[in-house]
């Protein structure tokens, strides 16, 4: 008497079950229920670290487990894929997860790629995770610079006070150091209102108030808020700079309120629900007492601690006002409403399911959008920095999402979800959770020494323990990365960016234009109503234009051209052939060792390949792309028989590239693997000369699956690099049994005298450039120095090879060189300081 269907339920969240009964005999029954539908498990997608040069590798460790009980998902295929900065997808891996739920690779980017943010996509069964990390070309700095300030947020008119602290990574205070605070305020464009200059104490530490303008312009891009940014910049000694920018919440009230319809517009003759929203500028719920007054009729709604408050009323008419006074902390706040029946107005809310999570959680967050949107954008940021892109479909007003909540993701998170107004403005809301780390798993990190030398090899034990301290068998990931690494990524927020470039960056996302979105015919040929029509009209046939891949489709042509056309797909056999001809070419003089991955883009540029007609084929690169290019049967640059192709320079380069043990993609060994080697070879020197530090990885070491025995303990050993820095080791650790632990430790490397240099990466020939060369003396006795600057022949100095320069105890001074940059290729410079105390 049963029977079993197979159902397939789309999306996440509840649905309702209608089972209809009949027999042969006519009788009828029904049987109704509410499911709840959950994803089966969790998946954790995570990187060794939040930003990345070209040539570096991306460590990618992906960590399934079943939603219910957290216990590892074994042997199920998971797929990693790689987008690049312009969407492109440049890697894709398919692997089978361990027995502890665990898939890792390893992804090497090219020297030359398209910069911006790539996004990394694990797939395992139906759940797909991403998680976006940032390639661009940086100089880590060579200390950190931290604000802390008096409050969340500000009022117009109140004063800010702050202190800025200076340390170097390794643990000694910038002191002395030159402090300049510059504060801007976004009318038209920023403008700065304020400055304020001094000197650190011995401590590293600088305190300065400055106070806010009594007025400043709300943009519709903060709802209102004013956008208000910090630039401090912090001068070492030795002249070293480092610049750090902060966004601060400005508003004219502590708190604001906002009245939102339940389906986004009024419906006259029936009961609407309103909700009533009130929140501080920082984005933090306020309890308030409200009074709200609509259609002569006066109600008290107070928001819960959730910040949200709901009234129901009828509309009588197809508009409606309402008029709130709020109270909260002894503020009052007075605002009011219209609305009309079929218009939305413009607002946005996110709302996360809590405030606090732990790793392991899953954040439930949704966006009301009383707008009439198809799509809003949800982003993730961790430090400044994206963590997380998602574009959400909007259904009855809302969207949601769930997030798995990894060690990455610990900390402040700030959801930030936007969307394009009618009017072409963008409206955003922000909201701030704090995650947790884990601590079902306690993980015990116990280095061998305090403080390390540079080059020292270091043994680091882990002691995994569950409940009541029990020793536990677990797989630990773990990751050693420069701290300099994660000041860089907060020096340079990525939410900053959307501030400083307002729309043109945060809208970047929504300007993919898909297919079959324009009816071009329509749009040129219909008659607008009236004005507002006619704007409309223009405005969308703009954007319709600019989205024509070849606007000479719209052109008339000559029969001449019209042949020359039509030679296109005769020749096009042809020059296919001569591609692949010259893509067989590079591969083998790549597999002969002749040629270099990274030299395949030069050697196209001068390369001799001749199209059919006798003539060279041109080769044009762009970001990581290479177009050949050829004048066609006319030997004329720019005519209708020109023939192009472009294709990624990985695809120049043949298979080999994309081999799983090559350059593209490469598993870690299970017993951890440096993933970054000296960029000059060998370390060490003989003789009495100094050590040469050569070696100056940004991530030190990985091991994506360090599996500790049954008493909880392994024991993992690798050499220290020469910066002279704090290394963060990160461990997650999770267990058979499903729970989940963190770590994090520092490793201190340093030595009481050295010498560091800060060239720029990248130059071109002919270019002159000046760079600090700073000396550290944190000897208990004076030092007078001599530095020797080598740098070979492919520059020029245009400063002394040899200088003197005296420093007291605990002193850092810099001097500065300058080069003429003269030949092409990768190349470095060599300074030895000898003091004459033998240091």
């Amino acid at each position: 008497g049963t029977a079993a269907l197979d159902l397939t339920l789309n999306g996440q969240g509840s649905a309702h079950l209608v089972a209809l009964m009949a027999n042969d005999g006519g009788a009828t029954d029904q049987a109704e229920q509410d499911v709840d539908v959950v994803r089966l498990r969790k998946v954790y997608l995570g990187t060794d670290k939040p930003i990345y040069q070209p040539g570096q590798r991306i460590e990618v460790r992906v960590l399934a487990l079943k939603a219910s009980s957290l216990v590892p998902e074994q042997g199920v295929d998971c797929t990693i894929e790689v987008f690049d900065g312009k969407g492109n997808k440049v890697g894709k891996k398919v692997t089978k997860t361990s027995d502890f739920g665990i898939a890792y690779t390893t992804f090497k980017l090219a020297n030359e790629v398209n910069l911006g943010t790539f996004k990394l996509k694990a797939t395992v069964g139906d759940t797909v995770t991403e998680r976006a990390v940032t390639v661009e070309r940086y100089n880590l700095p060579k200390f950190k610079v931290e604000v802390t300030l008096d409050r969340p947020f500000y009022t117009v008119g109140q004063t800010i006070r702050g202190t800025v602290s200076a340390q170097y990574f390794f643990g000694k205070p910038v002191a002395s150091g030159g402090v300049r605070i510059g504060l801007d305020a976004f009318d038209v464009e920023f403008t700065e209102f304020a400055s304020v200059t001094g000197t650190t104490n011995s401590e590293g530490l600088f305190s300065f108030e400055v106070k806010l303008p009594d007025y400043l312009v709300g943009q519709s891009l903060e709802q209102g808020k004013a956008i208000v940014r910090m630039r401090t910049e912090v001068t070492d000694t030795a002249g070293q700079k480092v610049r750090k920018e902060t966004g601060l919440a400005v508003a004219k009230d502590a708190f604001d309120v906002l009245v939102i319809p339940e389906s986004g517009t009024i419906v006259p003759g029936v009961a609407n629900i309103f909700y009533v929203f009130a929140e501080d500028p920082a984005g933090a719920p306020v309890a308030a007492a409200c009074s709200i007054k609509v259609q002569d009729d006066s109600r008290e709604v107070a928001t819960d601690t959730t910040g949200i408050g709901q009234f129901g009323i009828m509309p009588l008419s197809d508009s409606l006002t309402v008029e709130v006074v709020a109270q909260a902390s002894g503020t009052t706040v007075t605002r009011s409403f219209e609305f009309k029946a079929g218009q939305s107005g413009e607002a946005l809310l996110v709302r996360p399911d809590k405030a606090i999570y732990k790793v392991g959680d899953t954040a439930v967050v949704t966006v009301f959008v009383p707008d009439a949107r198809d799509r809003v954008y949800l982003d993730l940021i961790r430090h400044g920095q994206i963590a997380r892109e998602e574009a959400l479909d909007v259904k009855d007003g809302k969207a949601t999402v769930q997030v798995d909540l990894d060690e990455g993701l610990s900390g402040d998170l700030l959801f930030s979800a936007y969307y394009m107004g009618r009017l072409g403005t963008i409206v955003r809301d922000e909201r701030l959770v704090f995650v947790q780390s884990a601590d079902e798993l306690h993980v015990a990190v116990t280095p061998d020494k305090d403080v390390y030398a540079p080059g020292e090899n270091a043994k680091v034990t882990f002691l995994v323990t569950g409940p009541n301290k029990v020793p536990t068998t677990a797989a630990l990931g773990i990751h050693v990365v420069d701290e300099a690494v994660y000041a860089l990524s907060e020096n340079q927020p990525g939410l900053l960016k959307a501030y400083f470039e307002l729309e043109q960056a945060i809208m970047q996302p929504k300007y993919e234009i898909h297919a079959a979105h324009f009816d071009l015919p329509s749009i040129v040929t219909e008659e607008p109503e009236d004005a507002e029509a006619a704007k409309k009209q223009e405005g969308k046939a703009a954007v319709a234009f600019a989205a024509l891949s070849d606007l000479g489709m719209l052109g008339a042509a000559s029969s001449f051209d019209q042949a020359l056309k039509q030679t296109l797909s005769v020749l096009e056999p042809y020059y296919t052939r001569d591609m692949e001809r010259v893509i067989a070419d590079v591969g083998k003089q790549i597999s002969d060792g002749k040629l270099s991955y990274d030299g395949v883009i030069p050697y196209l540029l001068k390369a001799q390949y001749f199209d059919p007609f006798g003539n060279l084929y041109q080769f044009k690169v762009s970001d990581s792309n290479v177009t050949m290019h050829s004048f066609g049967p006319d030997e004329v640059d720019g005519t209708a028989d020109d023939w192009s192709r472009t294709k990624s320079a990985w695809e120049f380069m043949g298979e080999r590239a994309w081999a799983e043990d090559g350059a593209v993609f490469a598993d870690a060994s299970a017993g951890g693997m440096p993933p970054e080697e000296g960029a000059n070879g060998p370390k060490g020197s003989g003789g009495g000369e100094p050590k040469i530090r050569k070696d100056f990885p940004e991530t030190l070491y990985v091991n994506p699956e360090l599996i500790t025995g049954p008493d909880g303990k392994a024991t993992i050993e690798f050499q220290m690099a020469d910066s002279i820095t704090e290394w963060r080791l990160s461990a997650l650790g999770n267990s058979a049994s499903g729970r989940i632990g963190t770590a994090t430790k520092g490793l201190k490397v340093f030595m009481p005298f050295f010498v560091d240099v800060d060239v720029p990466r990248t130059l071109r020939r002919n270019d002159k450039v000046y760079f600090p060369i700073a000396v550290y003396n944190y000897l208990d006795k004076a030092q007078t120095v001599q530095l020797d600057v080598d740098a070979g022949v492919w520059a020029d100095l245009l400063s002394p090879a040899t200088t003197t320069i005296t420093l007291g105890p605990s002193e850092v001074k810099g001097v500065n060189i300058g080069l003429a940059a003269k030949v092409v290729g990768w190349h470095g410079v060599t300074v030895k300081a000898h003091g004459d105390g033998g240091a």
